[in-house]
């Protein structure tokens, strides 16, 4: 009987020891669990106040840059100024310019032909021609001045124009005169004067002989405004200040919109 009971009471020790034992592993898994959970809720927490921190920031950031906002427009209010201020011209790259020799030349020979032609008196000969010419005289303006090509363009249409002085047909003239105005603009003064010196004297004398002996009116009032643009330009030339002549030209065109 105390055998039995000493092996029962060791049994029972032996099972509060593993039961201990066991209580003790439980504790320091949850002691683990629980400082894992504090770990995760303190990331958790640094990341959202973080993240407000980088808000209050940019909000007082944008806060601070509406102020100074306002108080630089009071301030450009309330300032004077005195003087003008330097505008900058923005520039583009005429693009047309590389190419429009492809377009122009095909063209200036087909109107070439067109005038040699007997029957460049007739009605639809004369309506084609007219157009033909008017689209020369616009590739060479819209080539502007500072193209290399744009001086040879002008110098090829002045053949085609001297040709079309004689023409039997008025609308023809009118045509020519403000495709001689539109070529002289496309140049500059200088360059006109001395590489164009006999194509020059010969334009002024067409001029004035249509100012003084042309029948129709139009033709010459057309040839005063192209002496307009002429001279403008020469007067540039000697006074060493190349500008446009777009004066005159405006003069030009506001004319050949009533005639043509």
């Amino acid at each position: 009987q105390r055998h039995h009971h000493h092996r029962h009471h060791h049994r029972r020790h032996r099972h509060d020891r593993h039961h201990s034992s066991s209580s003790i592993i439980t504790a320091e898994n949850d002691s683990r669990a629980e400082k894992k959970r504090m770990e995760r809720t303190l990331q958790k927490n640094n990341h959202h106040h973080h993240k407000n921190h980088k808000k209050n920031h940019k909000k007082q950031k944008n806060s601070q840059r509406q102020r100074w906002e306002v108080i630089r427009k009071r301030v450009e209010k309330r300032t004077r100024r005195w003087g003008t201020k330097n505008k900058t011209v923005a520039t583009t790259e005429n693009r047309f310019a590389a190419v429009s020799g492809i377009f122009f030349l095909p063209l200036l020979a087909f109107a070439l032909k067109t005038v040699s032609s007997p029957e460049s008196a007739a009605s639809a000969q004369r309506i084609l021609l007219t157009s033909v010419v008017r689209a020369l005289a616009t590739m060479v303006t819209c080539s502007g001045r500072s193209a290399t090509g744009t001086f040879r363009m002008v110098k090829a249409l002045m053949e085609l124009l001297f040709l079309l002085r004689f023409h039997a047909a008025k609308e023809v003239r009118r045509e020519a005169l403000v495709a001689l105005g539109k070529a002289f603009d496309s140049i500059p003064p200088p360059l006109m004067q001395m590489e164009m010196r006999e194509e020059l004297d010969e334009a002024l004398s067409w001029l004035q002989s249509v100012r003084k002996s042309e029948p129709d009116p139009a033709c010459r009032e057309l040839a005063g405004a192209v002496m307009a643009v002429v001279t403008k330009s020469l007067n540039e030339a000697k006074d060493r200040h190349p500008r446009r002549a777009g004066g005159a030209l405006g003069t030009l065109m506001s004319v050949t919109d009533g005639v043509l």
